[in-house]
């Protein structure tokens, strides 16, 4: 659909092709409530309008990767290089400069470029269905058994009256097939109680447990209530969340019987529906399989817009984490700490490991809007160690993390700050650092919404990697859990609080 697009022009795309859905998808809400909760037309039409221009960008980047071609390397090295001038520009401090101002002009200008080649370059070599042509067949023969897929969506409804408001529905599948369509309602009070809800755990020091329990049954009541009589039996709940949804934690919501969301099932999060078909059925298999770690980064040299705090306590996250490796997993474990836990190590070692954790700061960026794609790939990083000997900045962008070729790499752990958050798309999802690991090529990524507590996540780690056989959301579900229950076993004021254990969230592959 968009061979010879930019990223950002592909976007803008996807734009026009959610209003000529949105419009279908207003007349099919239109029927009676009985028949549109069974729609097939309704589910499928949000199936195939959902993230479409992810998904095609993320086959853009799989067949580049497998790509032999003496044409496309260069250009992806080209691109690499621009992306990293771009963020040398950004981060100069001389952006209100006019002359720095056509300066990252031009190098956006030559990194769009460059995209629409690479895209006529691989449009050659894909194969298989467009991805607006996945079925509800398709995604549901690909469910476990146990599993319940609940996908979110906002659009813009146009009524009989030709007046236009925005609203969520949602669509529950199991392997089934479709389980029911559910009309949410009116977009405006959904997304200001998901928005108070999150900027409610922005302060950890003003957390108040009662404020947070009335802001989550207001939530609850608004996006959960509904459609919770859907997944009474399901032991895996996918959740794939669309707008202001895409920083809730719903794990961190309850049932009726007061206890949360995690504590009865695992909960696992999706980009879109689609996201199923592309799972790796594969776990750790090999000899030895390779464990790279990054913590504790000392950050005197990092080219930063702040000043980072040091953080000795991922060290012994880092030494619990490897200790489990070693034992569960029989693997191997390379370990990055202080002056040496530089952004070079991470580039260079990264795509021959199975599995990458990295505990340290992250920068999810500031931008809003669409019209500055690649700034926002650039403010959105992983910051580590600098070096002044080699020019290493000490920061890894999300648009270099994205050109990595990470398809061995079963698992990305990003124990940082809001690693899950960043620029949100209606329809096509969330701008960040865990889905420029997925461009990347990586199975599968635990990543945060929060700014996570250093000894909480070490124990949440060192419990999630105690058994080889389980499921990653089954793994995290059963650490979180024990997590959960130590802290009840606390006399504390904040008790079992969901900031201290609800920040961390799995996507992408079911397998470790």
């Amino acid at each position: 659909m968009f061979d010879n697009l930019a990223d950002s022009e592909a976007l803008t795309y996807s734009r026009q092709l959610r209003d000529a859905s949105d419009f279908y998808l207003s007349l099919q809400r239109e029927l009676p409530d009985s028949v549109f909760a069974q729609s097939l037309d309704f589910a499928q039409a949000v199936m195939s309008s959902k993230e479409i221009v992810t998904d095609g960008l993320l086959t853009r980047s799989r067949v580049l990767r497998e790509l032999d071609s003496h044409d496309a390397r260069p250009l992806l090295d080209s691109l690499a290089d621009l992306r990293s001038t771009l963020s040398v520009l950004y981060r100069s401090g001389n952006r209100g400069d006019s002359i720095a101002q056509t300066t990252l002009a031009h190098t956006i200008s030559e990194i769009e470029q460059l995209q629409r080649k690479l895209a006529e370059l691989s449009s050659t070599y894909v194969q298989g269905k467009d991805a607006s042509q996945v079925s509800l067949g398709d995604v549901s023969a690909a469910l476990p058994d146990s599993a319940t897929l609940i996908e979110y969506y906002k659009y813009t409804h146009t009524n009989k009256l030709d007046q236009r408001s925005a609203r969520y529905a949602a669509v529950i599948i199991s392997r089934s097939g479709l389980v029911a369509n559910v009309d949410l309602g009116p977009a405006e009070p959904i997304d200001a109680a998901a928005r108070t809800w999150i900027d409610d755990f922005a302060a950890p020091q003003m957390l108040n447990k009662e404020r947070t329990s009335r802001l989550s049954a207001k939530l609850q009541a608004l996006i959960w209530d509904c459609v919770a009589k859907y997944f009474e039996m399901s032991k895996l709940i996918l959740i794939s969340p669309d707008g202001a949804l895409s920083g809730v934690a719903f794990q961190a919501l309850k049932g009726d019987d007061n206890r949360f969301l995690i504590e009865h099932s695992a909960i696992h999060y999706l980009s879109s529906a689609r996201d199923v078909l592309h799972w790796s059925n594969g776990s750790v298999t090999e000899t030895s399989p390779l464990l790279l770690t990054f913590a504790d980064p000392d950050f005197s040299h990092t080219r930063a817009s702040t000043t980072l705090a040091a953080l000795p306590g991922t060290r012994i996250e880092i030494e619990q984490v490897a200790q489990s490796w070693k034992t569960v997993f029989s693997g191997s474990v390379q370990s990055f700490f202080g002056k040496d836990a530089i952004s070079e190590a991470f580039t260079k070692n990264a795509p021959r490991a199975h599995m990458i954790y990295i505990a340290s700061h992250g920068d999810c960026g500031a931008l809003d809007s669409l019209q500055d794609q690649e700034l926002s790939l650039t403010q959105q990083s992983l910051l580590l160690a600098g070096d002044v000997g080699t020019g290493d900045d000490g920061v890894v962008t999300a648009a270099e993390i994205s050109q990595l070729d990470l398809a061995n790499t079963n698992l990305v752990v990003l124990s940082a700050c809001e690693t899950a958050s960043g620029i949100q798309i209606e329809g096509e999802g969330t701008l960040n650092l865990r889905r420029a690991f997925q461009f990347a090529g990586a199975h599968a990524v635990l990543s945060t919404l929060w700014s996570v507590d250093d000894s909480s996540t070490a124990d949440l780690m060192s419990s999630l990697f105690a058994r080889r056989d389980l499921t990653l959301p089954a793994a995290l579900r059963k650490a979180t859990v024990m997590r959960i229950e130590a802290l009840r076993m606390q006399n504390d004021e904040l008790g079992d609080h969901p900031y201290r254990w609800a920040g961390m969230c799995s996507s992408g592959s079911l397998r470790m």
